[in-house]
């Protein structure tokens, strides 16, 4: 979303979201679900070890339990 502030010394190279910044809400949302949709589908994503398996809409943490 905001590719100033990747770091230079990494590369980037996501083409699903290309000049995602300069797109509508919507349209970004849109990417971000085709996205989410092709890397469940690359087992060596979902099986590698810094996968993050938690759900992407965490629960609600509240102080009072």
């Amino acid at each position: 979303m905001y590719p100033d502030a990747l770091d230079p010394e990494k590369r980037f190279d996501y083409p699903l979201f290309n000049e995602i910044d300069k797109k509508h809400r919507a349209e970004q949302k849109s990417l971000l679900r085709e996205g989410v949709t092709q890397a469940i589908a690359m087992e060596d994503v979902v099986n590698h070890p810094m996968t993050d398996r938690r759900p992407l809409i965490l629960p609600v943490w509240s102080a009072n339990g």
